[in-house]
């Protein structure tokens, strides 16, 4: 799968604009406000509808514009296919090659885009919660029956949260807390092996290129509520009242926490930027091997690597299989531009 032709019409700062890419590197080159992280935000508007810096899809058309439109052509193995996306007030289509699609099952499986930009540093520096969706969008590839069994967690964590809504006991919790632990324990059980798989992939790729780099753990850690040799009883007894005062629910795997540590320490806390930048990189470019060809999105993220880790960076790009498309701020001989050269890719000036 490779993404060939891109047409923007009306979409942010574009009236109207067609970019060929490469199918190994292209690299996008301009000052700030040249429109090159819109041209990656409307390649991911195509395969997800949503995007990378705005909640609000309305955001997205062009001022005084009435509608936006975005269309991609993707060369397969066997066939040339076109998405077609607008969106605007009295407009919303989705199109695989003319055909309207009421889901974006086949969009997505037809072509897999993974961006990095500046916002993924909230893996490394964010809230548990950010974590715990880098692990799920992992291990929905995984593991072909996750995304509905996450559904099934979802649906009875809030069930149950209902209850302690209430603010009294009911018959009933014990219950809905034993069908919330089954689920989560499925759950914990794929985030456990997810974690350990995308760990040894980063790992390898850091070995690659520096057999001397510290190894990258990724911990797992249940919430501090549920010791897992708790007996859903003994939760109940020691942590219900306290679900009625706050009238919350305290239990569930929504609660747990991935840890990422380098050298024995937290990245959160002790890794300077440069390193959790870096290990931001080679996670997503981690997902990149577990999920196969894949188009991936970089958004001016070199700046903050040294030379020997922007080296690094390079060599791990190089291996993963990814049509990749990159923004740089301008067309000076970096180390970007020479990589861009070495694949035979294209440079695209804005």
């Amino acid at each position: 799968m490779t993404l060939r032709l891109l047409t923007i019409r009306n979409f942010r700062c574009f009236d109207r604009l067609d970019v060929n890419f490469h199918e190994r590197m292209t690299l996008l080159s301009g000052p700030n406000g040249s429109g090159k992280t819109s041209i990656l935000e409307a390649i991911q508007v195509i395969q997800m509808l949503r995007s990378f810096r705005t909640p609000t899809i309305r955001d997205l058309i062009k001022n005084e514009q009435a509608a936006f439109s975005l269309r991609a052509t993707i060369e397969t193995t066997v066939a040339s296919e076109e998405i077609h996306v607008a969106y605007g007030a009295h407009e919303r289509v989705v199109e695989l090659n003319g055909v309207a699609q009421t889901s974006r099952r086949e969009i997505r499986q037809l072509f897999h885009v993974l961006s990095i930009t500046e916002d993924d540093m909230r893996m490394v520096q964010g809230f548990p919660e950010i974590r715990r969706l880098f692990l799920d969008q992992v291990s929905v590839i995984l593991h072909p029956t996750y995304r509905d069994l996450l559904q099934r967690h979802n649906q009875l964590s809030k069930q149950r949260a209902s209850l302690c809504m209430l603010g009294k006991a009911s018959d009933d919790i014990a219950l809905w807390t034993e069908q919330v632990w089954g689920v989560a324990q499925q759950i914990r059980t794929s985030r456990r092996e997810t974690a350990q798989q995308i760990a040894a992939i980063a790992n390898t790729l850091l070995a690659d290129v520096d057999a001397h780099f510290a190894a990258l753990q990724l911990s797992y850690r249940v919430n501090n509520t549920e010791r897992e040799a708790m007996s859903v009883e003994e939760w109940l007894r020691t942590y219900h009242a306290r679900e009625l005062r706050m009238r919350r629910g305290l239990c569930g795997a929504q609660f747990d926490e991935l840890d990422i540590i380098v050298e024995e320490h937290a990245a959160r806390r002790f890794a300077s930027r440069g390193m959790q930048k870096l290990l931001v990189m080679v996670l997503k470019l981690a997902q990149v091997k577990i999920a196969g060809k894949t188009t991936l999105l970089l958004d001016d993220l070199m700046a903050d690597f040294d030379d020997k880790r922007l080296e690094l960076m390079l060599h791990m790009l190089h291996a993963v299989d990814a049509q990749l498309i990159v923004t740089v701020p301008r067309t000076a001989d970096t180390a970007l531009h020479s990589f861009a050269q070495k694949l035979q890719g294209s440079i695209i000036a804005l």
